[in-house]
């Protein structure tokens, strides 16, 4: 949503013909899989309470972080001081008429709900109220609005008739009694997908969530994940990425998502999705959609932050860089090293060693206290996470870098530097020096003959997962290429060094 606006669905070039088109999204994952509302729908709202609808608007605006804004037109004079309430003035009908259009130019941009229409019906001719509802319904598809109509039911069955065949659709709330206890259900019709029409949804206001039957369970998130909201999410997210503010979900700890998933939306925690952008500029769209997907299923929110600045997220068409740092990366790689001030960062031999035994310690009492007895299977876990961190890392110190040196962090470097880097990198960061062999036009080996990482250390698989997650950082950051770096040959495994095969595309 930009400045209030409800959230959209289609694309710039998909709204053409039609700019108020737009589909509007609640941004509750269960909901939005159950209803179709685009920008200029009227809706008329039913309640047995008067009060169940308004309360779950202004849950859903509030909890689930859409951007949705409401403001409810009310003619209750003591609620005019009250945030997101207009009140209705005017003696005559008319004069009533010209208020609603007046703060519908206002709130443009907002869902606008009508709660005064019971006063009015007893006030005024139904025949006049009916006709200026059908006004304000091409009022609201000229102005791109989404207005609701709260009525009680049952209260005007006439009126209640004859709205539900003026506007757009109709949503109903309804409390029913079900084995010895009450349940809430709403049933909607005309704005849902065709297979949900005239179906009763029951639902359940706990803990600040919105819980909605799906698939027999009581829930806020859908167990099947709709392409079509996914794409949905996809294009507000690459439209304007720094608004939108990571956080883990409810589901992120559920096993939801694999350890270097976890690992990755951990790291990216607070972020901004520009953020993510430029330390993932080979994989952009790709970590966008993973978003929109995982947003879905729980295993990320977002809050909104509006006053960032904003620009999409577009196909990467990088520079090359400048003739100083092409001159630069011809010489000895100490000195290449030493230009960009790299080797003051490296980590000390002593400390990564007492780390890694650190790492061995606590996964020797967890599993003592667990009772899990195969290890192999926690320090993979380890070492996934080791590599996720270390990409991370490499990513950071590279962007960090980059504007340090005069260049554009879209800028990428050619791919006959890629030996050198590699080198360059490893020794800097790990004081390590290798050997890069082209093997083929897109593939690479790397051979580190004396590997402190795994010095003294057995183990049935290769272990140096900090070298291949850097690896992969640097060529995603400085290259701007996909790259998949795995370690073939290790000491840890009674092999004479370690060897690393780094792919790229």
């Amino acid at each position: 949503m930009e400045g209030g606006r409800p959230t959209v669905a289609n694309s710039a070039s998909a709204r053409k013909e039609d700019q108020r088109s737009a589909r509007v999204l609640t941004g509750h994952p269960v909901l939005d899989s159950i209803l179709n509302v685009y920008e200029g729908t009227s809706i008329l709202m039913l309640d047995e309470t008067y009060s169940e609808a308004r309360n779950v608007m202004q849950l859903i605006a509030e909890q689930y972080n859409s951007g949705l804004k409401f403001t409810e037109i009310t003619d209750r004079a003591s609620l005019a001081n009250t945030e997101h309430v207009e009140v209705l003035t005017g003696e005559s009908l008319a004069d009533k008429v010209v208020r609603v259009n007046a703060i519908r130019r206002k709130h443009r941009d907002e869902v606008i709900i009508h709660s005064y229409l019971p006063s009015l019906l007893i006030s005024q001719s139904q025949e006049n109220v009916l006709k200026y509802v059908d006004s304000w319904k091409n009022a609201a598809k000229e102005f791109g609005t989404v207005e609701v109509y709260l009525m009680p039911s049952n209260s005007f069955k006439d009126a209640e008739r004859k709205m539900i065949a003026i506007l757009d659709c109709r949503i109903e709330f309804s409390v029913s009694r079900k084995e010895e206890r009450m349940v809430k259900n709403f049933v909607v019709s005309g704005c849902c997908r065709p297979e949900f029409n005239l179906r009763e949804f029951e639902y359940l206001v706990e803990d600040g969530r919105l819980l909605i039957k799906w698939d027999g369970q009581l829930t806020d998130r859908p167990s099947i994940v709709s392409e079509d909201l996914v794409e949905t999410r996809f294009v507000e997210l690459k439209e304007k990425p720094a608004t939108f503010i990571l956080r883990k979900g409810f589901n992120a700890s559920r096993g939801g998502i694999s350890v270097v998933d976890y690992a990755l939306v951990s790291q990216l925690e607070g972020r901004s999705l520009e953020e993510a952008v430029q330390l993932y500029p080979e994989k952009a769209k790709e970590l966008l959609q993973q978003f929109a997907r995982w947003e879905q299923a729980g295993v990320v929110e977002f809050d909104r932050d509006y006053a960032r600045n904003n620009k999409p997220v577009e196909d990467m068409e990088p520079d090359g860089y400048s003739p100083l740092n092409f001159f630069r990366l011809l010489l000895p790689d100490r000195i290449v090293a030493w230009s960009y001030q790299l080797g003051t960062q490296s980590v000390p031999l002593q400390y990564f060693a007492a780390n890694r035994d650190a790492f061995a310690i606590v996964i020797d009492m967890l599993m003592e206290r667990s009772g899990i007895k195969n290890k192999q299977e926690y320090l993979k876990s380890m070492y996934e996470v080791e590599k996720s961190v270390f990409e991370m890392s490499a990513r950071k110190a590279a962007l960090a870098e980059v504007p340090r040196h005069h260049e554009s962090t879209a800028a990428a470097a050619a791919k006959k530097y890629i030996p050198k880097v590699v080198r360059v990198a490893l020794l800097s960061a790990f004081i390590l020096r290798s050997n890069v062999k082209r093997i083929t036009g897109s593939e690479y080996h790397v051979v580190v003959e004396d590997c402190y990482l795994c010095k003294d250390h057995e183990s049935k698989d290769p272990m140096c997962a900090s070298i291949s997650g850097a690896l992969e950082g640097i060529s995603g950051t400085v290259f701007k290429l996909k790259a998949t770096c795995e370690e073939v040959r290790c000491r840890a495994t009674g092999d004479s060094d370690c060897e690393f095969r780094l792919k790229l595309s």
